[in-house]
């Protein structure tokens, strides 16, 4: 398994960030790299839609299952075949001084999760870093700063 995650302090209160993540249908408002087509709730299909963090860029579809929904709380999906590849992609909600303290984690498991060693889990990590960004832009009404690489001792890194 190889997993990238961040984590951020929003201002605002778990029950605002949750409506913002629970709202599938104004993902694109928000975030730069995909789009969650169906209904928001607990064993619930639906299409995910991402720009690959391969080389090509490309929008890629599939289909996923959420397997996580607990409200004000946390939130996850799942793709993939399990054993041989998932994409595991969470957020967990928690109260926090600021108002919230956002967990956002991506997993890739099987046997082909290797191939996500190096390059790609960093462009990974990069991308959730960018989109937990605008995430907390919504809040704070301030633009985000540009993505960039992570910085040494900034964030967590991927695990290998």
């Amino acid at each position: 398994m190889i997993a990238v995650e961040n984590e951020i302090a929003v201002a605002a209160p778990p029950s605002k960030v949750w409506r913002l993540l629970a709202d599938f249908a104004h993902y694109r408002d928000w975030h730069p790299f995909i789009r969650l087509i169906g209904e928001a709730r607990a064993g619930a299909e639906i299409n995910y839609e991402y720009t690959s963090v391969m080389r090509t860029r490309r929008k890629r579809y599939s289909p996923a299952t959420i397997t996580r929904f607990e409200r004000n709380a946390a939130l996850e999906w799942t793709m993939g075949i399990r054993h041989l590849f998932q994409h595991v992609e969470s957020y967990e909600l928690t109260a926090h001084p600021l108002g919230t303290r956002l967990r956002h984690r991506i997993e890739y498991r099987g046997v082909v999760s290797i191939l996500f060693r190096g390059g790609p889990s960093d462009a990974a990590h990069a991308r959730i870093c960018e989109a937990d960004s605008v995430l907390r832009s919504r809040f704070a009404g301030k633009k985000p700063s540009p993505a960039g690489k992570p910085k040494a001792g900034g964030g967590k890194r991927p695990r290998r």
